[in-house]
């Protein structure tokens, strides 16, 4: 791509902070084109025809985007628009350049700091059988929900009101009975398997890096 490349979510973000950014609502607020995303994704010509007017609608809401945003002033600037370009766009590109080279990962350390995390998870899973007197999947909420059962203990019901094996029900179980550690060990269990598995076991790219996408118009 060569010239300007401009984004309609950075842009009317940065003109109205407080609202919706996505390109249904900009389309409605900047345009006449009514609602499209009412397609078949199976149907090649429907799916043809969606495109086209995610493309049209997206220029439409460029050109009077960036038309508001040169007569809404910003401090220290000649207007929004000149703000967007000396700010927003740079960090933004940054960020998406960051994202595609990645992170390299020193894989010999990683395995040596996952070393003491799969210790305490062994010892919280033997921990765990020995205390409920069965083997089971801290993991597996079916498995979890026959431990807290042969323990004598109600289940407790997550955000929905819904019986569950959840980090809501688990710490209103905690809190019910405090005395109680089978809680807090689940718990911790979860928490340390989590860690170990999305952070330290995170997947890498044949080059070793971690690459992600930075959330940037959050």
């Amino acid at each position: 791509l060569t010239g300007d490349v401009d984004s309609t979510m950075h842009a009317h973000h940065v003109a109205y902070l407080e609202l919706p950014k996505g390109l249904d609502f900009l389309t409605s607020a900047y345009t006449d084109i009514g609602y499209y995303a009412d397609y078949n994704s199976r149907n090649d010509k429907q799916t043809y025809i969606y495109n086209c007017f995610d493309c049209i609608a997206t220029y439409q809401v460029a050109m009077k985007l960036m038309k508001e945003l040169r007569n809404i002033p910003s401090v220290g600037y000649k207007n929004a628009l000149d703000y967007y370009y000396h700010n927003t766009h740079p960090a933004v590109e940054a960020l998406t350049i960051g994202g595609n080279h990645g992170i390299l990962i020193d894989v010999k350390n990683r395995e040596k700091l996952a070393i003491p995390f799969e210790n305490e998870i062994k010892k919280l899973q033997k921990d765990l059988n020995d205390y409920a007197m069965l083997e089971f999947n801290p993991a597996s909420p079916l498995q979890v929900i026959n431990a807290i059962q042969s323990l004598g203990y109600p289940l407790a019901s997550n955000k929905q009101g819904k019986p569950s094996t959840d980090t809501y029900a688990l710490e209103s179980l905690k809190k019910t009975y405090p005395k109680e550690k089978f809680f807090s060990m689940i718990l911790d269990f979860r928490k340390k398997s989590k860690f170990l598995s999305t952070y330290i076991r995170a997947k890498l790219d044949d080059d070793d890096r971690f690459r992600s996408s930075y959330r940037s118009e959050e």
